[in-house]
């Protein structure tokens, strides 16, 4: 009876943080300009669609352009303006105590928040995703290339959310941890991933795009393009590898997250 009630109580104070979560993000002017940002994919297949000839061939050459672009950039965007405020929102609005105080155990504020993170990324990214794939390989019969099917869709789409968890686990982590939590979200999202992906070696294992790209599906385009980099740079990871990996990144650093909140004097100025 006693463990019922601690896993009903874990998981009211879960649904308990994630609402209030959810009404802060709804009220956050930042929303605005990610949506903004996660939609400019689509005006470009909206101008492919109207201004391009839409041949099998352009569309097949614009998807492989576009759906690294929601991965490689887009999901980090959305990670970092989102993860890095669940914990920092709260030490900035001098709220955190609030939580505290609360007869809940501090570790289900992580699994809240970060519960609510996933549903919030997931519906500001995916629509936009989808859209910007309907519009451009709809018209063209989704099933002629490989790249157009629903099923390469579908996988590109389960690796981007892979990505919003992965970069979210790590930048909730920079927001319990750190001060500035955006400014260095930054320097690792757009500073170090962007390098270690292109040095050739060993340095690339410790990025978590190595292992995204890894069992990312790739396009035409991308493909011509790696077969001209050295295939030190290019080597992929076995896609059992990168997903233990990945979920790996995700667990240690929820887990670091919750090991700094309960360690954490969070002093404010």
């Amino acid at each position: 009876m006693q463990q019922n009630a601690s896993g009903n109580s874990f998981f009211q104070s879960c649904k308990v943080i994630f609402g209030i979560t959810i009404m802060q993000t709804m009220r956050s002017k930042k929303t605005i300009f990610i949506m903004i940002a996660t939609f400019l994919p689509v005006l470009f297949a909206v101008y492919h669609r109207v201004a391009a000839r839409g041949t099998p061939i352009d569309s097949v050459h614009v998807l492989s352009l576009i759906m690294p672009f929601f991965l490689q950039f887009l999901s980090a965007l959305v990670a970092l303006f989102y993860a890095t405020a669940l914990i920092a929102d709260e030490v900035d609005g001098k709220t955190i105590t609030y939580l505290f105080t609360r007869p809940i155990k501090k570790y289900s504020i992580i699994v809240g928040k970060f519960s609510a993170y996933m549903l919030e990324a997931s519906i500001i990214l995916v629509p936009p995703m989808l859209l910007t794939y309907l519009i451009i390989a709809a018209g063209n019969g989704i099933s002629t290339e490989p790249i157009l099917s629903l099923g390469h869709f579908g996988k590109q789409l389960g690796v981007t959310m892979l990505a919003l968890a992965a970069y979210g686990a790590i930048f909730t982590f920079f927001g319990a941890w750190w001060r500035r939590p955006v400014v260095l979200g930054l320097l690792f999202a757009f500073g170090w991933e962007k390098v270690a992906i292109i040095v050739p070696g060993i340095i690339k294992k410790f990025s978590v795009i190595h292992y995204l790209m890894s069992i990312f599906p790739k396009g035409k385009v991308m493909k011509q393009f790696r077969m001209h980099m050295p295939p030190e740079v290019v080597s992929d990871s076995s896609a059992l590898v990168s997903i233990i990996v990945l979920l790996a990144i995700i667990g240690v650093f929820l887990g670091l997250a919750i090991f700094t909140i309960y360690r954490k004097e969070y002093r404010f100025e």
